[in-house]
C-alpha cells in the first residue's frame, strides 16, 4: 500500500512540474508575440492573461484526447441534390500532429444542434509526404461520399493541415464537390514559431503550398494566437477573428461555434 501511495504521489509531482513548464513555455511564447505589438500598450497582465488562455485551451484539448471521437453518422442516403443542410456530411480534418479529438467541443455541439453526419479524420503517423497525406485524405473524403451517397461535402479543418486541404480541393474530380471549407487557427505559411518547433511533416507541407492560392471559405483565428503571428501569416481571405483567445482557445470558443453553423447552414 505505502508503494502505490508513492507511486501515486511521484506521479502527481511529475505532472504538476510538467504543467508548470508547459506554463512558463507559454509564458515565453506570450513575451515574444507581445514584442510583435508594438503599436499596442500591451503590459505584464496581459501577456501573463495570454499565456494563461493559451495553456489552459492546450490542457483542455490533451484533456479531450482521453476520449476517442468517431463518427457519428445519423442521416438517410443522399440522392437528391436538394438536401437539408445539416444533413450534408462534415469531415474535421486536424493539424498534422494531433488527433480529431482537437474537435471534441465543435463536435459535440454540432450534434447538440442536429448536425447528423460528422466524419473525423485520423492521419496515419508513418505518413510524412505531402502527396502521401493527400492521399490518405482524398480516399477517405471518396469513402464518406461513398458512404452517404452525398453529391457534397463540407470540410473543417484545424492548424498546419491546410496546405493539404487545399492540394485536395486543387484537384478536379474532388473541387466541385466541396461547397464549404472553414479553416481554424490554420495559417497560410508558416511563422516563426512553427519555424522553430518545425517537424518534417509541417516543413514538407508548406514548402510544397508556396504556389498554392487556394483560401477556405472562412478562416477563423484567436486575437491573442502565440504561434501563428504576424497576421499577415494568415493570407487575404475572409476570416472571423475570435477576442482574447489564442491558438487552442479558437477551436473552444463559442463564436467559432456559431460562425460555424452559419456558414454552413447558408446555401452554397
Amino acid at each position: 500500500m505505502d508503494s502505490l501511495i508513492s507511486i501515486v504521489e511521484l506521479a502527481f509531482v511529475i505532472g504538476m512540474l510538467g504543467l508548470l513548464i508547459l506554463f512558463i513555455f507559454h509564458v515565453n511564447l506570450a513575451w515574444s508575440w507581445a514584442q510583435n505589438h508594438l503599436n499596442q500598450k500591451l503590459e505584464l497582465p496581459d501577456i501573463l492573461s495570454a499565456a494563461a488562455i493559451e495553456w489552459g485551451g492546450l490542457i483542455s484539448i490533451f484533456g479531450f484526447h482521453l476520449k476517442r471521437i468517431r463518427r457519428f453518422y445519423e442521416a438517410p442516403p443522399l440522392l437528391d441534390s436538394k438536401v437539408d443542410p445539416q444533413q450534408i456530411p462534415i469531415i474535421f480534418i486536424p493539424s498534422l500532429h494531433h488527433g480529431p479529438e482537437i474537435f471534441h467541443f465543435l463536435f459535440w455541439r454540432l450534434k447538440r444542434n442536429f448536425w447528423n453526419s460528422l466524419w473525423p479524420l485520423r492521419w496515419k503517423s508513418y505518413l510524412q509526404t505531402p502527396e502521401l497525406l493527400e492521399d490518405q485524405l482524398a480516399a477517405y473524403v471518396e469513402k464518406v461520399m461513398s458512404d452517404t451517397k452525398s453529391p457534397r461535402f463540407r470540410i473543417i479543418s484545424f492548424g498546419t493541415s491546410r496546405p493539404i486541404v487545399a492540394r485536395l480541393l486543387n484537384r478536379s474530380n474532388l473541387k466541385t464537390y466541396c461547397d464549404k471549407w472553414i479553416a481554424i487557427s490554420a495559417p497560410n505559411e508558416l511563422s516563426a514559431v512553427h519555424r522553430l518547433l518545425n517537424s518534417e511533416r509541417t516543413r514538407l507541407a508548406y514548402e510544397d503550398n508556396e504556389h498554392n492560392h487556394k483560401e477556405p471559405d472562412l478562416l477563423i483565428v484567436g486575437e491573442r494566437d502565440l504561434i501563428c503571428y504576424p497576421p499577415s501569416v494568415w493570407g487575404n481571405g475572409r476570416f472571423v477573428q475570435v477576442a482574447h483567445v489564442g491558438h487552442y482557445g479558437a477551436a473552444l470558443h463559442s463564436l467559432t461555434t456559431t460562425s460555424i453553423i452559419r456558414e454552413l447552414s447558408e446555401s452554397a
